[in-house]
């Protein structure tokens, strides 16, 4: 089975992402770091790119019906984690896990900690889902 079933939502996603980059690009002096807010709007503006990329190719992708949902749901998931992950830093200006773009400060223990878990979770899930297309086009 190839990805080409999925076209239509990796685009969709993709021009989402890329429209939702370009918002968060917008107020980047609105949020408590503006450095991880522009961190924010460049990996949206890669996945919405990427996105779109994925589905111009999707038809020389071909994985078995379970690897294809595997992929598109962990694209999905993962990515929107991310996301919304990186916009919650940027609004508390969290630390932990991004000292270079992170705030002068810590932020709450609690914050830190959501952040945290959001960023290990999206990686894991983005992870899986390249493996997946890897497996697709060397299978």
């Amino acid at each position: 089975m190839s990805l080409e079933i999925y076209q239509n939502e990796l685009i969709r996603f993709g021009v989402f992402m890329y429209f939702l980059s370009l918002l968060i690009g917008a107020v980047l002096e609105k949020f408590k770091n503006p450095r991880m807010a522009l961190s924010t709007h460049q990996t949206g503006l890669m996945i919405g790119t990427f996105s779109i990329a994925m589905a111009g190719v999707s038809s020389h992708i071909v994985l078995s019906s379970l690897l294809g949902k595997i992929f598109i749901y962990l694209h999905f998931i993962g990515n929107t984690i991310l996301i919304v992950t990186l916009t919650l830093a940027s609004h508390w200006g969290t630390r932990s896990l991004t000292p270079i773009a992170g705030g002068k400060e810590y932020a709450p223990k609690q914050q830190e900690n959501i952040v945290k878990i959001g960023l290990q979770l999206s990686s894991t899930m983005i992870g899986i889902s390249i493996l997946c297309i890897l497996i697709g086009f060397f299978l």
